[in-house]
């Protein structure tokens, strides 16, 4: 995996063949970050959302797949690592 942080600190990643989590992209994936990835996981899929993955990863970082409503597929993820453009509450 390569993974590259723009300015404005979106990330975006490329996953090769050998990647254990290649077999989830086999298209762009749009992922939004939540700041529990857990609790955001729990409170999508009580309002109807199949996820496809339990979570991976640990407390520094977690991500789980999800599928819309147009077929694609899409991720939530946290990081505790800091970023260009943390995360920022609307």
């Amino acid at each position: 995996m390569v993974q590259f942080e723009l300015p404005s600190g979106q990330l975006f990643e490329v996953f090769g063949s050998e990647s254990r989590y290649y077999q989830f992209h086999n298209c762009p994936v749009v992922g939004f970050q939540v700041e529990d990835v857990r609790a955001a996981k729990q409170e999508m899929e009580s309002k109807g959302i199949e996820f496809m993955t339990d979570v991976f990863g640990d407390d520094k970082e977690a991500w789980a797949y999800f599928g819309g409503p147009d077929g694609y597929l899409y991720e939530i993820w946290q990081t505790q690592r800091p970023l260009k453009a943390p995360l920022r509450s609307a």
